[in-house]
């Protein structure tokens, strides 16, 4: 996979090109040939991304967290006794673009709480830059780095929208361990907010369990709303 094949019997040019383009990308992944040549001028066979990789159309691997096809978080974040939130993040792409949805539910348990749920949303369109790195024992890598720009809307007693922007950089040392630092900024009222989470995942393909912080910094305020959190990531 990842070459251009002859148009069949009865096919023409132009048809066999768009099929190319459209099924090739999802062709491209972890079997594709791949190798190397050894001191002796030997060509070695092996598994792992075929070469070169692009880092501005990066390839994915199915199940894996980085570039996905579709992802979806689930974390459960402890701050308080009586506070905690629930957040949902939602991410669907294809190579470099990719489209983020992230919900975020914080409750107060107290009955004269004010408010008592209070909802943090940021949509945004994402740019995708990634690309494998190969170790000195054969083992790979992969790093991704995203410009994501949107939205992002909070309401409570009273309801606020502002621009926003984050940066996600990921880092999948395999396919059981990785790292991930998603910071994102946006206003709440007329106050600058920073949103910081901080993780490290664990699992296997398609299904990963997270842990990690979470910390909101606000402008003429300070950390807001922090805490661990524990979660699940299945990806596509």
């Amino acid at each position: 996979s990842g070459t251009y094949p002859s148009s069949g019997a009865g096919e023409s040019f132009l048809a066999g090109m768009f099929g190319w383009l459209v099924t090739a990308p999802f062709q491209y992944r972890h079997d594709d040939p791949a190798g190397y040549v050894d001191e002796n001028g030997t060509y070695v066979e092996e598994e792992g991304w075929a070469r070169p990789a692009n880092p501005l159309f990066p390839a994915h691997e199915l199940g894996a967290l980085t570039t996905p096809y579709v992802r979806a978080d689930f974390n459960y974040q402890y701050i308080e006794d009586d506070l905690s939130a629930k957040d949902l993040r939602i991410e669907v792409g294809y190579k470099l673009f990719a489209f983020q949805g992230r919900h975020t539910l914080y409750e107060d348990g107290l009955a004269d709480a004010d408010p008592p749920e209070l909802t943090f949303n940021q949509y945004y369109g994402m740019l995708r830059f990634g690309a494998p790195v190969v170790h000195r024992n054969g083992g790979e890598s992969f790093w991704e780095v995203d410009l994501g720009l949107g939205v992002a809307q909070q309401s409570g007693n009273e309801e606020h929208s502002s621009w926003a922007l984050t940066i996600p950089f990921k880092y999948q040392y395999n396919d059981i361990l990785g790292a991930e630092f998603r910071p994102a900024w946006y206003r709440w009222s007329e106050l600058m907010i920073g949103d910081y989470d901080a993780s490290v995942s664990l699992g296997w393909r398609f299904v990963q369990f997270r842990g990690g912080y979470r910390w909101l910094w606000m402008q003429s305020v300070g950390h807001i709303l922090d805490g661990p959190y524990a979660g699940v990531s299945i990806a596509f």
